[in-house]
């Protein structure tokens, strides 16, 4: 057995599945998930979930900040750019107010009002030299 039979072994065994002509069922299941996955182009941001002890992180000894989570608008690794780009956003500041009491046996709370950035507007932009930017590890 040669290295290039060793290497189509492994392939097979590996995926389950054999190098041969598909199945027009295969061939649907593929059309299908290429055509979802090419809808995903780079111009929309999407909302993503922060806990907003993070956008107060300079906030010592808070015991409750409300709401708990906020939602900020990234551009970050979401769209589809050509070989060589990523997706990127261009940064918006906002400011976000909560609710932060300070402790447990105070029941006072203080509105605060904090500095966060939104992405809104998104562009394709070259993948600097060695970044892992829309890497993402996926542990099934």
């Amino acid at each position: 057995m040669n290295i290039i039979s060793v290497v189509l072994f492994v392939i097979v065994v590996s995926f389950g599945g054999c190098l041969c002509r598909p199945s027009s069922e295969d061939l649907k299941k593929y059309r299908k998930h290429s055509s979802y996955v090419g809808h995903f182009t780079c111009g929309t941001s999407l909302p993503r979930l922060v806990k907003s002890s993070i956008l107060l992180k300079n906030m010592t000894n808070v015991y409750k900040i409300e709401p708990e989570y906020t939602v900020l608008y990234q551009c970050n690794c979401n769209g589809i750019c050509t070989p060589g780009q990523t997706c990127r956003g261009i940064p918006e500041d906002v400011t976000l107010s909560f609710r932060i009491m300070l402790n447990y046996n105070d029941n006072k709370f203080q509105y605060i009002s904090a500095p966060a950035r939104n992405e809104t507007l998104c562009y394709c932009d070259t993948v600097k030299e060695n970044t892992n930017d829309c890497i993402l590890n996926y542990n099934l």
